[in-house]
């Protein structure tokens, strides 16, 4: 479950009680901070991979919208325009 109510702790408690500022993860992310300032978040795997995954979707999303819109503008692109736009994105053979 996600705190609304932010974890703050001085990135010196993670070097002396690692096992406490981890346990803190269960309820959400903990900010790190350094001379009173955010240095850091803190979140657990799971809630990383989510993250990671969710923004991917939204990229995917975000492209198909793209394109779509260029469709309905009359836009179209070549094959070869299309390949180089894969390779640019890491996705070519």
């Amino acid at each position: 479950m996600l705190n609304l109510v932010p974890q703050i702790e001085p990135v010196t408690q993670l070097a002396r009680d690692h096992r406490r500022i981890f346990g803190m993860l269960r309820n959400g992310p903990v900010i790190l901070a350094q001379h009173s300032k955010a240095a850091a978040v803190l979140v657990d795997v799971e809630t990383w991979n989510e993250t990671v995954r969710r923004l991917a979707a939204y990229e995917r999303q975000s492209i198909v919208e793209h394109a779509a819109a260029a469709i309905r503008a009359g836009e179209f692109a070549t094959p070869e325009e299309i390949d180089a736009g894969f390779r640019e994105r890491g996705f070519s053979e």
